[in-house]
């Protein structure tokens, strides 16, 4: 019976023994699992960021670590820990090594100050298969095979610059007068350069005069330069300094953009409207900019004296953009002047009614919206041949048709220094004509056309999409040549019609 009972226990204790080795074995995966989830530190803090071409160390003091990088062509990590920036992003470093936990740090890699980006890194660059030759002519060679471990980026050439001690003869005379033979140490420098070696090859190999005794040790690398992509990478040994430049000078100018040459005009209507009055106040540099493909964002230079400000007319206003290296670029602009008369005091004065000083051009241009839509009934006059003779009749009298509240629009919106231009309905003929404005807010042209209409709707700042979506939107009334006009704005701002 006794027996019985300790090989029973002896059972039990077995399996309660299995169970808890079960469940810590379970236990310990699940620890392990959310562990890996977790970024570990490698060093004082768990994110690190560095520029296009500068260098950390997440080195660990551990036999035999492994490093790898995440996305090696934002940046790479060499055998010893240096991870490298070789473009904008980001990537997570991970080190592992026997008996040890994997730890990650996740690197950012900026470009503030818009470096060239680094196809191929040094780290990843290797010199193999090293030679040590001596020729017919007693002097050592030199020579190895340049391996480019990189996985996308190609290098154009590498340099390596060594600094060797050689034998210099000379003849040197005795007392008695016989010359004897002598020898001089001296160092001179040598290169090894390899050119056009892609992703993941080899170079043929290379060669350069060596050591005179032929031994490596005796090749002293001095310097490394790598030219790949648009970088040229430059390495001192003896201070270990990266310096990382363009491979090329700049002569590229900058590129000026926006409301610039024929994209500042539509037909005969140039989106610019300045008047003689507001000469001192108009912004010529707004919807303009300058970018430089090294420098960034470069400052614009705006030259109006080609205006003659006592005459109305369309004129060209000059730009220039130049860069840090001297590169200009150069672009024209045409610009409406009118000189302010008896439709832009009347303008003003509904302006000051109707808008305030503070209002965006958007909320500008609902406001003259809400204005000519509700002051002024729809009566057809007929002539359709001064938009600012129809403007003063619209506002005097409140009636109108299509072009005359359309001119009173371009009248509101233009003294309130709001770009707009005329549409018109397209195909047209005599008693099927239509006038309304394309209006620039947030970035974008909107439609917005202020004649009443028996089926109504509000034609506020909308798209193309709302405006075809509209009854008979698409098969009459907004049929235009969408082609000659400005691309329109595709986010809607305002409700459908």
């Amino acid at each position: 019976m006794r027996d019985r009972l300790r090989r029973y226990m002896a059972v039990l204790t077995a399996a309660a023994l299995f169970l808890a080795a079960a469940g810590g074995n379970a236990a310990g995966a699940k620890n392990t699992t959310e562990g890996q989830k977790q970024e570990t530190l490698l060093g004082e803090s768990a994110k690190k960021t560095i520029s296009v071409g500068e260098q950390l160390s997440v080195k660990r003091k551990w036999k035999n670590a492994v490093y790898r990088s995440s996305d090696s062509r934002t940046a790479c990590v060499s055998s010893k820990g240096i991870v490298t920036g070789k473009k904008q992003g980001k990537t997570v470093i991970s080190v592992k090594a026997r008996n040890h936990k994997t730890e990650q740090v996740t690197v950012t890699v900026t470009n503030k100050k818009r470096k060239p980006a680094i196809p191929a890194a040094l780290d990843e660059i290797h010199l193999d298969r090293l030679k040590m030759k001596k020729g017919k002519s007693g002097k050592y060679r030199f020579s190895a095979v340049v391996k480019n471990t990189a996985k996308n980026g190609s290098v154009k050439k590498i340099i390596y610059s060594y600094q060797i001690t050689a034998i210099k003869k000379t003849a040197a005379a005795t007392a008695s007068g016989s010359a004897v033979s002598a020898s001089k140490k001296i160092t001179k420098k040598v290169t090894l350069k390899a050119k056009r070696i892609r992703a993941g090859k080899k170079s043929a190999r290379v060669s350069c005069e060596g050591d005179y005794r032929g031994k490596f040790s005796g090749m002293k690398l001095k310097k490394i330069v790598l030219y790949t992509g648009e970088a040229r990478l430059s390495y001192t040994v003896s201070g270990k300094k990266l310096s990382l430049a363009w491979a090329k000078p700049d002569k590229k100018a900058p590129k000026i953009t926006g409301w610039v040459g024929k994209n500042s005009f539509n037909g005969r209507i140039p989106y610019r409207v300045c008047y003689s009055d507001r000469k001192k106040t108009y912004h010529f540099r707004e919807h303009i900019s300058a970018v430089d493909d090294r420098d960034g964002k470069v400052s614009v230079k705006v030259d109006d004296s080609r205006i003659n400000w006592k005459k109305e007319g369309v004129y060209k206003v000059y730009y220039t953009a130049a860069d840090r290296a001297g590169n200009t670029a150069s672009e024209w602009a045409k610009v409406q002047v009118y000189l302010p008369g008896t439709a832009e005091e009347i303008a003003d004065t509904v302006l000051k009614r109707i808008a305030g000083k503070n209002l965006s051009d958007e909320e500008a241009a609902r406001a003259i919206y809400r204005y000519v839509t509700g002051q002024c009934s729809y009566i057809d006059t007929g002539s359709h041949v001064n938009w600012r003779d129809a403007a003063v009749h619209g506002i005097r009298y409140r009636s109108g048709d299509c072009f005359t509240f359309y001119s009173m629009t371009r009248l509101l919106l233009s003294r309130a220094g709001i770009p707009n231009i005329e549409v018109t309905r397209y195909p047209s003929y005599e008693g099927y004509h239509h006038w309304w404005n394309l209006v620039y807010v947030r970035g974008g042209w909107y439609h917005l056309d202020t004649t009443p209409r028996h089926q109504k709707g509000v034609f506020c700042l909308v798209t193309d999409e709302q405006l075809h979506g509209w009854p008979g939107g698409s098969s009459s009334t907004f049929r235009f040549q969408e082609s000659i006009y400005p691309k329109r704005a595709k986010k809607k701002i305002s409700p459908n019609p």
